[in-house]
């Protein structure tokens, strides 16, 4: 080193600024003032305390200093101190061109990170690509918070919670979009502009229909002997025959009904057009019948095939 010395105190100090000057080689490269070239030994810079380094007074932008409490290495920006991230914050895969970190969290825009990534006050995007979730959940913890969907930059639809309610569909702006639900990548029930409700009870109505159900209750296909041909489940229906009079005593669960008013719509029809006339009454209100007779056009009673459908009020 005193060699070393000796020479750099023998070179004119023009000379040294033109050619910078080199440690361990013949020759700085063309690019550097100061080069040090060894292959056993490192470049120690001056290490220091934690109050030294912030004792430093008027420090030079780029100036570089080893804190020796963390063993960290700093560098002055020009307005603040900053250390350069090491290996027990973050390793580089030895596969791919990555960098990770298994325990630690990252905030942005947040001091205490309480996740892994911790994004505050600020839009976190993704272009061309996706966000992948294997085996956990997407939490959007507000009761108003909504996940939404643009189109050109300009939203589009939506999927909201509002207390406790579920909501989706289109914008306020988008009047033109609908709403379809999909299964097997075909649209299965779609509504625009239209008002169409489902109640807690199971109804489904419209604004301009009041409380009145839009979806059958139940329906039926009935033979002339009393079988069940087909139909919704819900209902029972027995033959009788009193001395020629025939009728047949449809029971229809969950409808209730008493002398007056029933809280059913009934539709009954014979399969034999033309020739039966058809009609209906209750028979028990207590047990749920109503009751289906049919005439010939000589006002005879028979039996018949029939078919029936039922809405309930």
């Amino acid at each position: 080193m005193k060699r070393v010395l000796g020479i750099l105190l023998w070179l004119p100090l023009g000379c040294l600024a033109q050619q910078g000057v080199s440690i361990g080689a013949n020759a700085p490269v063309a690019s550097a003032m100061l080069e040090v070239k060894s292959v056993t030994k490192g470049f120690l810079p001056p290490g220091m305390s934690e109050a030294q380094r912030a004792a430093i007074a008027s420090p030079a932008p780029g100036l570089m200093v080893s804190e020796t409490g963390y063993r960290r290495l700093f560098l002055y920006t020009g307005t603040t101190w900053r250390y350069l991230l090491d290996q027990s914050y973050w390793q580089q895969s030895s596969v791919k061109n990555r960098m990770y970190n298994f325990s630690d969290s990252i905030g942005i825009g947040n001091a205490a990170p309480t996740e892994k990534l911790h994004v505050s006050n600020g839009n976190l995007r993704v272009l061309s690509g996706n966000i992948l979730m294997d085996n956990s959940d997407f939490l959007v913890n507000n009761p108003t918070g909504r996940l939404q969907f643009q189109s050109a930059g300009e939203n589009s639809a939506f999927v909201q919670l509002s207390g406790n309610n579920l909501r989706f569909g289109t914008n306020a702006g988008n009047s033109s979009g609908e709403t379809r639900f999909m299964t097997g990548n075909t649209y299965r029930l779609w509504t625009d502009n239209g008002d169409l409700r489902m109640s807690a009870s199971g109804k489904v109505t419209r604004l301009e229909t009041g409380d009145y159900d839009l979806v059958p209750y139940c329906y039926g296909l009935v033979t002339a002997d009393g079988a069940i041909s087909s139909g919704t489940g819900n209902f029972q229906v027995e033959k009788y025959d009193n001395l020629g009079e025939i009728e047949y005593r449809i029971r229809v669960e969950g409808l209730s009904w008493s002398t007056g008013v029933t809280d059913a719509i009934i539709i009954l029809t014979s399969r034999e057009l033309f020739r039966r006339l058809a009609s209906f009454g209750r028979y028990d209100p207590n047990a749920g019948y109503f009751r289906a007779k049919f005439w010939d056009l000589e006002d005879h009673s028979e039996a018949a095939d029939f078919q029936f459908l039922i809405y309930r009020k």
